[in-house]
């Protein structure tokens, strides 16, 4: 595969052309060396690393906020089977139900018989 096919580094081809393209629509001109000092140089790419710094945290709260949405739907789920699993329990242990559909109930949700 050549390297231009490639799709990781075709990705990235096509971010450096459209960040060029930005580049000369908003400053006229692709970027020149001489345009800046070294120390401006290092100034823009310390505000930009600051700028990532920044993004970095957003991503990660957003991460966190998505775990932590999921732990309470887990644990909502879990509180419903706990909730079910008392309710069967409560069945196989009532006196109006007929041994054999207790035996059936037991049998198809993988209980054991916990009265025997």
């Amino acid at each position: 595969m050549k390297l231009k096919n490639h799709p990781i580094y075709k990705a990235i081809f096509d971010r450096f052309k459209g960040q060029a393209k930005k580049g000369v629509s908003k400053y006229g001109a692709l970027v020149q060396s001489e345009n800046l000092t070294h120390s401006e140089w290092l100034e823009h790419a310390a505000e930009e690393l600051t700028d990532l710094l920044v993004y970095i945290q957003c991503a990660k709260e957003a991460d966190g906020d998505i775990v932590s949405k999921s732990i309470v739907k887990l644990k909502e789920k879990s509180d419903r089977i706990a909730e079910l699993e008392n309710a069967i329990n409560q069945v196989l242990r009532s006196k109006d139900l007929p041994q054999l559909y207790k035996s059936v109930l037991r049998e198809a949700l993988g209980y054991e018989d916990k009265e025997a």
